[in-house]
């Protein structure tokens, strides 16, 4: 099921106002049993939707926890507002700054930065550390989590480190125990 088929099914959505409320009117989801289906009308049908996340970066925002995931309100917003799914590489942003206010007249699409996403060290992977006043240097494996290598006192040797470790890990695949052969 898609994002905006999701939202329409289980949030109600007032752009003048912002107001979103759970559907009272839902339908049964498959894979989902009668007595949940009705629990569920029980508990939330007609009622605020969402909860207030405190953030270290902004102000608080709201945030929707739709079949086990996390939405931000004003995605939902968005794509119930203009019945579209919202663009890749888009995100929503408060012209007024107020996080909390969901109108559709105050939420618009802004394209996603790839500088968003550098640290200040202007190199992917290389942050500064603070408590230790070091340089942190990470790279990405195939596994979901990144690969630590160390902490540098110059930028220069963490770049160094860096451009050491991905030109290794870029290399020929290695294979692990006795080749099969006759």
């Amino acid at each position: 099921m898609k994002n905006l088929e999701l939202f329409q099914n289980f949030v109600s959505y007032d752009p003048a106002t912002g107001e979103m409320r759970w559907r009272a009117d839902r339908q049964q989801v498959r894979n989902e049993t009668t007595p949940s289906y009705k629990m569920w009308l029980t508990v939330y049908a007609g009622r605020k939707a969402g909860t207030t996340v405190p953030s270290t970066r902004s102000t608080p925002h709201r945030s929707l926890k739709i079949r086990g995931k996390y939405y931000q309100a004003a995605r939902v917003a968005w794509s119930l507002g203009h019945g579209e799914e919202i663009p890749s590489g888009h995100d929503v942003t408060h012209l007024d700054g107020d996080c909390q206010n969901l109108r559709l007249s105050n939420l618009a699409l802004k394209v996603r930065r790839h500088q968003d996403n550098v640290p200040k060290s202007g190199h992917p992977g290389i942050s500064w550390y603070a408590p230790h006043q070091r340089w942190r240097v990470f790279v990405r494996t195939g596994s979901p989590r990144p690969k630590y290598i160390g902490t540098f006192e110059s930028l220069e040797e963490a770049i160094e480190a860096k451009l050491l470790n991905d030109s290794a890990s870029s290399g020929p695949a290695r294979h692990s125990g006795a080749s099969r052969g006759a």
